[in-house]
């Protein structure tokens, strides 16, 4: 039998003894298999353990199945024909109860990739009874004359003029500014913010589109100005910015104010981190071309380059950066490479908006791996732990220890 056929045997075959739907002869053979080795053993009593199944149960809602089932292909050595084969892919989870076998308290291989080679699965039950749930989409704007909108608890449709715009609620939960009319010369503006645990998204009046991670912010006119457009943004947003023109045909640039730097572009997506607590503003380019400007230092990106501007310093450009990771937060995913637990955790305190708390220095170790922003924090602190890191979730803080 080879490893593949044996995960799905053993898999079944331990699913049904737990449901007690196992013929004498399929007992028999279990009895069998569990004597071969102690990990088997071990790991049958372990799904005795209803506390253990149903947090491990949560834990599969959270992570991508897909990638979960090329990890154990990979692990099982299996050629790449059968890694492809859509009725193995249907069977992820038997093949993962074998890897939980063979790699004694492998529960981690479930979960996620966050690797860190050597250290020991060491799950603390000493979480909050009360769950810490996942940020979603809520946002406030606030016009120009200081009114504020719930806008996740507003009702779709028309929400408010400003001058020329009306600015709407569409049905997918998103705000639309929609000009009509003479623009006028005042200029007015709105803006719209994200507390910890919430994010948002939205189109401008010029029709570029825009999404803001938690703790973040945008302030923007109404109805921009004839001859350029120019919006102010803390913490993390993502653009898809619109080519405009002016009355002459000429193209309008678009530029985004982060503190001391400022990003000019035409039409292009990017994104910007800015958050006051990172070491550095991050601008990345996935299309077309940008400017990012600090102080008297500027520097014109290409697609897959990133600009790092860190307080009093020249502008620093990364080429080939990871887009995927640095988008993972759009994409509903922590994509976590080689970062320190500091970093990860900065993360994890605006998504589930919770404060962290260190009881002293934690192991410089780095995780990689991806975890859906769906998850419960309980979840997501059961896959951080593999490091040998522990935590403690009391109320609405996080306790970390080494």
């Amino acid at each position: 039998m080879d490893k593949i056929d044996s995960a799905i045997r053993y898999g079944r075959m331990i699913a049904r003894h737990l449901q007690g739907e196992l013929t004498p002869a399929e007992q028999e053979e279990l009895q069998q298999w569990l004597g071969e080795d102690e990990n088997n053993h071990k790991l049958l009593e372990t799904f005795h353990d209803e506390e253990f199944v149903q947090s491990g149960l949560s834990t599969l809602h959270s992570i991508d199945k897909n990638e979960a089932w090329d990890k154990i292909s990979r692990k099982l050595d299996l050629p790449i024909s059968i890694r492809r084969r859509p009725g193995y892919r249907a069977y992820w989870w038997a093949a993962a109860i074998l890897l939980v076998t063979l790699s004694a308290g492998g529960w981690f291989l479930l979960q996620q990739s966050v690797t860190t080679p050597g250290t020991q699965v060491s799950v603390t039950r000493t979480h909050s009874p009360a769950e810490i749930l996942p940020g979603t989409d809520k946002a406030t704007l606030t016009l120009s004359d200081g009114t504020t909108i719930n806008l996740d608890s507003a009702q779709n449709g028309q929400l408010a003029s400003q001058g020329a715009a009306r600015i709407l609620k569409h049905e997918d939960g998103s705000l639309v500014y929609k000009v009509s009319g003479k623009t006028g010369e005042e200029i007015i503006y709105n803006t719209v913010s994200t507390p910890r645990g919430g994010q948002y998204r939205l189109t401008l009046p010029d029709g570029s589109r825009v999404w803001l991670n938690a703790a973040s912010e945008i302030r923007f006119p109404a109805v921009f100005a004839s001859d350029e457009r120019q919006v102010e943004i803390k913490g993390e947003v993502y653009f898809e910015v619109e080519k405009a023109f002016d009355k002459q045909k000429r193209k309008l640039p678009f530029i985004v104010q982060v503190n001391e730097m400022k990003v000019e572009v035409l039409g292009t997506h990017f994104n910007i981190n800015a958050y006051a607590d990172e070491v550095a503003a991050k601008t990345t380019l996935l299309e077309g071309s940008v400017k990012v400007l600090s102080g008297t230092s500027q520097h014109e990106l290409v697609p897959g380059e990133q600009a790092n501007v860190r307080p009093n310093e020249s502008v620093k450009v990364l080429a080939d950066v990871d887009v995927e990771e640095v988008m993972a937060w759009k994409d509903g995913l922590f994509n976590f490479s080689n970062a320190d637990i500091h970093g990860i955790m900065r993360q994890v305190s605006r998504w589930y908006d919770v404060d962290v708390r260190y009881t002293a220095e934690v192991p410089a170790r780095t995780f990689s791996g991806k975890i859906r922003r769906s998850a419960n924090l309980t979840n997501v602190l059961m896959i951080l732990e593999k490091s040998g890191i522990h935590f403690k979730v009391e109320g609405k803080n996080i306790v970390v220890s080494p």
